[in-house]
């Protein structure tokens, strides 16, 4: 998880640099969740995690990232005012 959240603010932080804020957070998200994913699936292909793992590594692990991006978008844009 700790290496997902890197990836997660070292992409956030590149994207943004070129695009919209909400749209570094979405592909930002994709990257934290698809790596978090494949090793979910790699534990899970060794019998070391039950299958549960792969829907918390990929698809909670995404969209928890996108609202916290979202929420963290919004209210620096709200204190900045």
């Amino acid at each position: 998880i700790w290496l997902g959240n890197f990836i997660l603010l070292t992409a956030y932080s590149r994207l943004s640099l070129s695009m919209n804020k909400q749209v570094s957070a979405i592909l930002a998200s994709f990257l934290k969740a698809s790596l978090l994913f494949i090793f979910a699936l790699a534990f899970y292909r060794l019998h070391l995690v039950p299958v549960i793992f792969l829907t918390a590594m990929g698809v909670v692990q995404f969209f928890t990232a996108v609202a916290g991006g979202f929420i963290s978008i919004y209210l620096l844009k709200a204190i900045n005012k």
